[in-house]
């Protein structure tokens, strides 16, 4: 059973691609895919945000997008070069890590994403030192630009807990103001990092 002091501590929501933002996940995936294919990275990149775009079941939609980059394969190698690649995690800063250290000491820490299950297994498996917990969107079934994202786990979190949801796309922190969530937009003026340095200041 979780202690009363664990129960009572405000909670902040932070978007992975901001945990991630030097890279970003899709300019990550198709760095690795790029050097097994025939195709440049902006257009491997294109293809990812359309089948993100497109995304019916999550669970299952990366490796559609994999299967449909098998006809630009080099000849010397194969799918397998690419299904490895889907499980790389991307860098994180060591300075960023210390502050989510930190941060934790006050706070419970969400990570919140829209990324697909099989990274979500490899974040989750490599950020569960720094994070009290993790809201996927192939867990629940809808996006965080969805309303019925926001109404699943609102069963699951104490929402009046909620103090910050750190995300790069208003609408995403527009929806989650319908829920009394305070929204704060990172910007590549406003990086992850200074927006938590103020908060633990």
């Amino acid at each position: 059973m979780k202690s009363t002091e664990t129960i009572n501590k405000p909670i902040i929501f932070i978007d992975f691609s901001r945990v991630v933002s030097s890279i970003g996940i899709s300019r990550h995936l198709a760095t690795c895919l790029a050097q097994y294919l025939t195709i440049p990275k902006e257009k491997i990149r294109n293809m990812y945000k359309k089948h993100i775009t497109l995304l019916a079941k999550w669970q299952f939609f990366i490796l559609d997008f994999i299967k449909e980059l098998v006809p630009f394969l080099k000849q010397e190698y194969s799918e397998k070069n690419l299904i490895e690649c889907v499980d790389i995690m991307p860098p994180v800063s060591s300075e960023l890590l210390n502050i989510l250290k930190i941060l934790k000491n006050t706070y419970l820490v969400y990570l919140v994403s829209d990324i697909y299950f099989e990274l979500g297994i490899v974040v989750q498996k490599n950020l569960s030192p720094y994070f009290d917990g993790f809201i996927f969107s192939f867990q629940e079934g809808y996006k965080k630009s969805e309303p019925q994202f926001w109404e699943q786990i609102k069963n699951k979190i104490n929402f009046e807990n909620v103090e910050y949801f750190i995300d790069d796309k208003q609408k995403n922190l527009d929806l989650a103001s319908k829920y009394w969530i305070s929204g704060v937009l990172c910007t590549p003026d406003f990086s992850l990092q200074e927006i938590l340095n103020k908060i633990i200041a």
